[in-house]
């Protein structure tokens, strides 16, 4: 069979004897190589301390004191989002877990992204052994943005794709947020 949503991360996950997964020290080293959470060239010596620090040891505790000291305050909300959602996944028995607590809670001020990527690992998970196109397709439904349309009496449901950039002319961004902001000098929109 083929491998189906690599870009799922499920192969940086274990799982559990009870069939869940869980998050290992690869998975949250993937979530540190996004742009959100990489170092800009103009970075403050502390936000490329807590970097590289994480990156040697992803699963390390990190004060809030350690965030605070970050000079940027898109950095230090990009931390604080990060370091909350990976302290979930690492204290819960499974991924399935962290995302039924959500669910039933509400996710706060938890960035959608992370919802998003969470359906995608346990729906990666839940059909292992699918070859079917039909069903994968259908599953993307609950973790892809989509934008329905109808062509010749056809709906259409294609994966919507988009690429937001600043509106700004003249504005360059070079830092991500997880979430839209105002902040023109270090942020872009979040997709």
């Amino acid at each position: 069979m083929r491998e189906f949503w690599v870009a799922s991360g499920h192969h940086l996950t274990r799982r559990a004897d009870h069939g869940g997964l869980v998050a290992t020290p690869e998975l949250i080293m993937a979530y540190l190589a996004r742009p959100e959470l990489m170092p800009p060239a103009d970075a403050c010596e502390a936000e490329r301390n807590l970097h590289a620090s994480l990156l040697a040891d992803p699963l390390r505790p990190v004060a809030k004191a350690d965030i605070a000291a970050l000079a940027d305050a898109d950095a230090r909300e990009n931390w604080t989002f990060m370091m909350n959602f990976r302290d979930r996944l690492a204290a819960a028995p499974s991924l399935e877990a962290v995302y039924t607590t959500l669910a039933r809670n509400g996710a706060g001020d938890l960035p959608p992204i992370f919802l998003s990527q969470l359906c995608h690992l346990i729906l990666r998970n839940a059909l292992e052994g699918c070859d079917d196109p039909y069903t994968l397709r259908a599953a993307e439904l609950f973790y892809r943005s989509q934008q329905a349309t109808v062509h010749d009496g056809t709906l259409l449901w294609p994966m919507r794709k988009s690429s937001r950039r600043s509106s700004t002319p003249g504005t360059t961004c070079i830092r991500r947020r997880w979430r839209p902001c105002c902040s023109r000098r270090r942020s872009a929109r979040w997709t």
